[in-house]
């Protein structure tokens, strides 16, 4: 073989390769062999008439190598997990070669457990193979046994290996913020705020929460940015007392792999339907008059949200004329009632009006009724009784 033999097969070669270059180890190793007679070319080239590459004859050197080469076609996904199959399709430039077969194939990279499910047109120029059971994290290649071509023709590597794929079976995270409240009841709204890794595959719905605890009458009113990461659900209605916790369906997200979220369970919050508590102590008198006062001392469990008046007492039985004369400490959760004016006789029941107070959930009391007092307004009786004897004179 000549100078001008050698230029033209370079020539040939490079431009045949070089848009390949990359896709093949072997193709590589070849140009990295003959980019020594560049500087030759260069030499040369202006003094050499080419031939048309398409009019000339294939020489034994280019038929060798263009016969001996194994090409990796893409991935038909390039992300997977242990239930995904992913598929290659190979491609031989020789018509020299041998069925391909499962002990041709091995693999390399971080992932686990990966097979062989199938090969498709095994025994022609364009098999696929199809790759199932991917375990763990990383990345995983697959190689091929050049074996495979004609060995008298062969002028490979060993084995050719494909570019890695992404092996991804930890699913996507799903977290609930805290509630926006920590209490509530039935007349109020709390809601949660949520934090996808992947934004949910479509919108979510109120179905897709459910609740776990006292959740009586709980229900989801609205979500809010239903198909972004950051949904926000928006509860009411809970009628029941005691904790109460929210589930999130699993499988609303899924990412690039296939894998599907495991769903989440809040923090709980608190359902507080049980009015503050009030109540009456003793009369500070069982019995009095009109002209007599009397005092009731009030027991709230929270504070009068106003100081209570005497508009917010009434009075039930034998109350003629009862009014309330004063009242004391009447912000505080122990007002003092004073009571005068009794005109009457009998029983007398005192009652404060209900909403006077309330907690800070916002449940207000149910008021009070106080223990009767005796209202006896009748002057003891006195009277005479018969002489001793209907006659007398001085010295009787």
């Amino acid at each position: 073989m000549d100078v001008l033999e050698i230029i033209h097969d370079y020539r040939y070669l490079s431009e045949h390769f070089l848009e390949n270059q990359g896709k093949n180890k072997v193709l590589k190793h070849l140009l990295s062999q003959i980019v020594v007679l560049s500087t030759l070319i260069s030499c040369f080239e202006s003094y050499i008439e080419w031939e048309p590459i398409e009019k000339r004859e294939v020489s034994e050197f280019e038929q060798a190598y263009q016969e001996s080469f194994i090409f990796f076609g893409k991935p038909s996904i390039t992300h997977i997990n242990s239930s995904s199959t992913v598929s290659y399709e190979l491609s031989y430039s020789t018509p020299f070669y041998n069925e391909l077969k499962h002990s041709d194939i091995s693999f390399t990279g971080t992932s686990k457990g990966c097979t062989v499910s199938e090969i498709s047109n095994s025994n022609s120029k364009n098999p696929v193979i199809h790759i199932t059971g991917c375990c763990g994290d990383g990345n995983v290649s697959i190689s091929v046994a050049t074996s495979i071509l004609s060995e008298s023709k062969s002028n490979l590597l060993e084995s050719i290996t494909s570019d890695p794929i992404t092996v991804d079976n930890t699913p996507p995270g799903i977290d609930f913020e805290e509630p926006s409240f920590a209490t509530t009841n039935a007349l109020s709204n709390l809601s949660y705020k949520l934090t996808y890794e992947i934004a949910p595959d479509r919108a979510l719905k109120p179905e897709d929460i459910t609740f776990t605890g006292d959740s009586e009458g709980c229900k989801v009113s609205s979500i809010t940015n239903p198909k972004t990461v950051n949904p926000v659900v928006n509860v009411t209605g809970c009628t029941g007392d005691g904790e109460v916790t929210l589930t999130l369906a699993k499988g609303t997200s899924s990412d690039q792999a296939g894998n599907q979220d495991q769903g989440a369970t809040s923090a709980s919050f608190t359902v507080d339907n049980t009015p503050p508590s009030i109540r009456f102590g003793d009369p500070s008198f069982l019995i009095t008059k009109s002209s007599s006062t009397l005092s009731y001392t009030l027991h709230y469990e929270t504070a009068p949200v106003s100081a209570i008046e005497s508009t917010d007492i009434t009075f039930m039985g034998d109350s003629e004329g009862c009014r309330v004369s004063n009242i004391t400490s009447s912000e505080t959760v122990n007002p003092i009632i004073d009571i005068t004016g009794c005109k009457g006789n009998g029983e007398v029941n005192v009652v404060i009006n209900k909403g006077r107070s309330r907690d800070f959930v916002g449940n207000r009391d149910l008021g009070a009724t106080s223990a009767s007092f005796t209202v006896d307004n009748n002057p003891p009786s006195v009277s005479f009784g018969d002489p001793s004897s209907l006659t007398a004179n001085a010295s009787s």
